[in-house]
């Protein structure tokens, strides 16, 4: 043995298993494990209470092993908390920490021997990599062999002899066998079979989706969504697993772990690096109410698990057994809230408080960390712009930030830009695909002034300060670089909307402002097809969803302009923009790289000459 090992160790050491090669050792597991689960309760009869509560024990046992990588010593408290959030009632909980107490002064949850051994059955090199890969796929197996057994019917006549489960003997089995080589005789109905060739893994289903759903323009924003619903399940079922060995407590368990998440997670240095696992860990720290993704986020999850599933079904490769995707929200008594409550829209007396700053009345200079500093420059970039787009236009704020200047069109009769998907960021869907004209409170406020200069100047996005490489998106990059700070300016304690939501401090946004837009263009009167084109929302009667024409932008023009008032304060001021070498993002960055004072006031003489013309 030592000399197979050795050679073992020595030949291919960086090479892998293949998904084939880890579904025959799951299927080998799962399949012998069941075998002795289903034997182990026939040998009990009547006693069903007890069969469920030692299979729930095991599974949550291989569930914890695999939400804790096998390190942890003990169940903690932490680790109670969270499973609590999973919905486990008291006594199992008290349960599990009786199994894992258990076994932690017994034989470990898969001898080291038998992982050798599957791996180099396997045929593959013994290197930690296959090590970690094949006691991942044990647990498992394990776990869902326990779990199919507390749903398995048995029936006296069919009962045969215990299996000998050999290698994939599970460490709470009675009486573990003695371990078996590689050729020793494992009956027919549960040696491992080779995969099908039609067979496809969990990522290839999701690729194939993905680009079956891909527009022909290559943007389609729900990408990301599918993308994040199958890394769930992967963290889940492991690398590599054939999506027609999805089980409904597979399911179940994704359920389980996104009430285990943070329910703000994914978004720390540590977990943008570390994945699920690094947010599962930052989870043991945060209070109970911190825990858990909304039931409207794990609904939609599900529904993009669902499409996945589905399509790998219409295509021949879909999970054996039937799979339910739908009643996992936890409390069905929920109190419904009405859903333009749930994001409360800024107030006229609020917008005129925020236009209010030295954005738009005087600040102390160029650089980010004096814009909030009360002086004698108005500089007109996206600071100043895409706050007066937001409150009259009532886009999205990733339509505006990230324009390119291809899609703007400031010298026809009606000046108007395109919501349209480009190579830096898609649109939501089809229905925000439109044009809308150019307010005429931007006009008074130099904006035509201002893209005729970035585009003499070649640039390529109307507001190039916001093109940010390491950024999620412009609408993240616009929140973190100007909102907050503006509206933390204007409401250093928050306005009357500020609550604590799952422990995310909240408040209004700026998706705020399409309530605020909506709402003077509906008191005004205009129609409801009309505002729904203007904010690019789906037409709610059916003659609007499939026979009205697209909103003319005359009707657009005159239905903004009720919104003319919100900003009457902004006084016009002469152009005043940032100097071309200075209209990158991090250009004028409070730290690091800053440039000096002299050289900025003589950068925006020379600006404001050029804008000025000869």
């Amino acid at each position: 043995m030592a000399t197979v090992l050795d050679d073992a160790m020595t030949s291919e050491p960086d090479r892998v298993m293949t998904a084939s090669e880890l579904a025959v050792i799951y299927k080998g597991a799962l399949d012998s494990a069941l075998a002795r689960f289903t034997y182990q309760q026939s040998m009990l009869p009547g006693e069903g209470v007890f069969n469920r509560q030692i299979n729930e024990a095991s599974a949550d046992y291989y569930q914890w092993l695999i939400d804790t990588g096998g390190v942890a010593a003990a169940m903690t408290d932490a680790y109670a908390a969270r499973v609590a959030a999973r919905d486990y009632e008291s006594e199992r909980i008290d349960r599990l920490r009786i199994t894992i107490d258990s076994h932690a002064t017994s034989q470990p949850a898969v001898n080291p021997t038998t992982i050798n051994r599957a791996v180099l059955t396997a045929g593959l090199p013994l290197n930690k990599t296959n090590y970690d890969i094949v006691r991942r796929q044990l647990w498992l197996a394990y776990r869902d062999a326990a779990r199919t057994a507390e749903t398995t019917r048995l029936h006296d006549a069919d009962l045969g002899p215990p299996v000998n489960m050999g290698a994939f003997a599970p460490p709470y089995a009675p009486a573990a066998p003695a371990p078996v080589s590689a050729t020793t005789d494992v009956p027919a109905s549960t040696a491992p079979a080779a995969p099908p060739r039609e067979q496809r893994t969990i990522e290839q289903a999701r690729d194939a989706c993905i680009a079956a759903a891909r527009p022909d323009n290559g943007n389609w924003p729900s990408e990301v969504q599918v993308k994040t619903a199958i890394k769930l399940l992967i963290h889940v079922v492991g690398p590599n697993v054939f999506i027609d060995t999805l089980t409904q407590a597979h399911i179940g368990s994704v359920v389980d772990l996104m009430r285990a998440l943070p329910n703000r997670w994914g978004r720390t240095a540590d977990e943008l690096s570390g994945g699920v696992a690094a947010s599962l860990e930052r989870a043991e720290k945060l209070p109970q109410e911190q825990l858990g993704i909304a039931n409207a986020t794990l609904a939609k999850r599900l529904t993009w698990l669902n499409k996945v599933v589905k399509y790998a079904e219409r295509h021949g490769y879909g999970p054996s057994a039937d799979l339910t995707f739908s009643g996992f929200n936890r409390d069905r008594r929920e109190q419904k809230v009405r859903s333009r409550n749930l994001r409360p829209i800024w107030t006229k007396e609020e917008i005129t408080q925020l236009l209010q700053a030295p954005i738009f009345t005087g600040c102390a200079g160029i650089r980010d960390v004096q814009r909030l500093d009360t002086g004698e420059h108005i500089i007109h970039d996206g600071w100043y712009f895409i706050p007066i787009l937001l409150i009259h236009v009532g886009n999205r704020s990733s339509e505006v930030v990230g324009l390119p200047m291809k899609d703007v069109h400031e010298n026809e009769e009606i000046p108007y830009f395109e919501v349209a998907p480009h190579d830096y960021h898609g649109v939501k869907n089809a229905r925000s695909e439109r044009k809308l004209p150019i307010h005429p409170e931007l006009i008074r406020l130099r904006f035509l002034d201002y893209i005729k200069v970035i585009r003499d100047d070649g640039h390529e996005m109307l507001f190039p300060e916001f093109r940010s490489p390491n950024s999620k998106s412009f609408a993240s990059t616009f929140y973190k670089k100007v909102f907050e700070s503006w509206r933390g300016w204007a409401f250093p304690q928050g306005t009357e909307a500020k609550r604590v939501v799952g422990g995310a401090v909240l408040d209004k946004d700026v998706h705020s402002f399409r309530g605020r837009a909506a709402t003077e263009m509906s008191d005004a009167g205009v129609a409801g097809n009309v505002v729904a084109d203007i904010l690019g929302h789906e037409h709610v009667t059916t003659t609007g969803k499939h026979y009205l024409n697209a909103t003319p932008l005359g009707v657009m023009l005159d239905a903004m302009r009720h919104t003319t008032h919100l900003t009457a304060s902004v006084a016009t001021q002469p152009l005043n923009m940032r100097p071309k070498e200075l209209r990158a993002f991090g250009a004028t960055a409070g730290v690091g790289g800053r440039p000096k004072k002299i050289v900025v006031a003589l950068a925006l003489c020379q600006a404001n000459e050029h804008a000025a013309g000869p």
